[in-house]
């Protein structure tokens, strides 16, 4: 049984079926700007003619980084300050103003809900632009116009998930919706049309499910906060992570480049990887494909240079090395989906040959004139335990009675192959790069360039609105003392 759940507003929310068709949806919160997909998979089985669900499933989300309600404001806001233009002409363009833009899109928001339930929608915005107001009105059937290639992009993320997880459409139990945006009519109506029978299901309030599911997805992470039961929830890396390999002595083929975190793999967890090597390296992260996060243009977000690996190979390359040496990468993957390299260590493996002392003669010839000892197994436990056996199967209380072989025998020794494992933790410098990556020279004295400049702008404003102010009070002043003046009143009234 499957269940489809769409997303269209901000948070992803992941919903199971439990028993009695109950739709549990306080699974999981993200903050992301873009629909997402899921689909929930789980096995329902019938025992002694009963229901039974297990609470077992899987999960698999695919989305539009693109796409999504804030898409559709946008176009509205870019029709209505076109239309602003209009209206006020003499070259006046309010898309340079981003006060103005910021109140425009502020109203466009409640323009898009009523249209929601109305086919047509009134806008207006007090003093939008140099003290003018704007008016005016749109329908729907404009709006839908107007995001026309939105509703064909809605579907990619339904036939993504179905394709990657081998199922069709008439295979899907349900579908719930959630999320501000999946009120739009058309959005519903195109649903509709590619999903064919099995409609679309509103038993969630799609804005109080997402509030209700980050609080509690928070509250489970927190450690501040205790809830009388824990959600049995565990996360899933979104995006798949790579590790590649660049040193003097690897060449650039699939061993280089390794699949470390596959997509939706379990959070939190430890990864290790083992290669061989004799020199120095760099390690870097990266994800897997080209579709990246929002506001990430690299895919390459760490990178580290491991140095230590060339001295301890000279220092043991003498030695008799029983393996080629090798460097272990210990990850680790935190519940926030950061992957990380925690440590590397060189591990050289030596065979030496060591002595060892013979083991020793048999009981018979070290023990040939000691009195016979019989055990018998039907004493009780009493009496065994009063007999102690030493390392070489004598009885420690008849010591005295044993005649002891020459020095020679307990003296003697033997050379036996052994192998030795040497651990050289190795050392980590971290190279930041992407987004985290420092400013260098150029752009740095750019930027101090600028704050100085706004610095000064702000001491100017103040000092001018301290000198206006000055001025005001003088004025008022001024008037005060004339109009309270015996002096100015006699010579003005004579």
């Amino acid at each position: 049984m499957s269940i489809l759940v769409l997303l269209c507003s901000m948070v992803l929310i992941r919903i199971f079926l439990m028993d009695h068709g109950t739709l549990c949806f306080m699974i999981w919160a993200r903050a992301v700007l873009m629909p997402h997909l899921c689909i929930s998979q789980l096995t329902v089985q019938k025992e002694f003619g009963k229901t039974v669900s297990v609470n077992q499933f899987q999960v698999d989300v695919r989305w539009d980084p693109e796409l999504g309600g804030r898409s559709m404001e946008l176009r509205l806001v870019e029709f209505f300050a076109d239309e602003f233009n209009k209206q006020v002409g003499n070259g006046i363009d309010v898309k340079k103003s981003p006060k103005a833009m910021a109140k425009l899109k502020k109203q466009v928001k409640r323009t898009k809900e009523i249209l929601s339930a109305n086919t047509m929608a009134p806008i207006s915005v007090e003093s939008l632009y140099d003290d003018r107001d704007f008016r005016s009105t749109i329908t729907r059937e404009k709006f839908e116009e107007l995001c026309g290639d939105l509703w064909d992009r809605s579907l990619v993320p339904i036939k993504e998930v179905l394709q990657h997880s081998g199922l069709k459409v008439d295979e899907i139990y349900a579908v719930e919706l959630i999320g501000g945006a999946t009120r739009v009519p058309k959005l519903q109506a195109k649903l509709q049309e590619f999903l064919g029978k099995n409609g679309l299901d509103k038993h969630l309030d799609a804005d109080e499910a997402i509030v209700l599911g980050s609080s509690l997805h928070a509250a489970n992470l927190s450690d501040g906060i205790k809830l009388n039961r824990k959600l049995g929830m565990v996360d899933g890396s979104s995006y798949g992570l790579v590790v590649e390999l660049d040193g003097p002595d690897l060449q650039k083929d699939e061993s280089t480049r390794q699949l470390l975190v596959p997509r939706m793999k379990k959070l939190p967890s430890k990864m290790f990887r083992s290669i061989i090597l004799k020199k120095d390296f760099e390690v870097s992260l990266a994800y897997e494909s080209n579709l990246l996060p929002p506001g990430v243009t690299s895919p390459v977000f760490a990178r580290y240079a491991v140095s230590g690996l060339t001295d301890a190979s000279e220092k043991y390359s003498s030695r008799n090395l029983s393996s080629p040496i090798k460097a272990n990468l210990h990850f680790s993957l935190t519940r926030s989906g950061i992957l990380s390299l925690d440590r590397v260590d060189a591990v050289i493996e030596i065979s030496e040959w060591v002595e060892v002392p013979k083991k020793n003669l048999t009981v018979e010839n070290t023990t040939t004139t000691s009195p016979d000892i019989t055990l018998e197994s039907d004493k009780n436990t009493t009496e065994e335990s009063d007999v102690n056996f030493n390392s070489d199967g004598v009885n420690e209380n008849l010591s005295n009675n044993i005649v002891e072989g020459p020095s020679t025998t307990e003296l003697a020794t033997e050379k036996k192959l052994k192998k030795r494992t040497f651990r050289v933790p190795l050392k980590i410098v971290e190279k930041t790069v992407g987004p985290g990556m420092p400013l260098s020279k150029e752009y740095l004295a750019e930027a101090k360039r600028k704050l100085e400049e706004l610095n000064k702008k702000d001491v100017e404003r103040r000092r001018t609105a301290e000198l206006k102010n000055n001025l005001e009070g003088y004025i008022y002043s001024t008037k005060e003392k004339l109009e309270t003046s015996e002096e100015f009143e006699r010579n003005f009234y004579r």
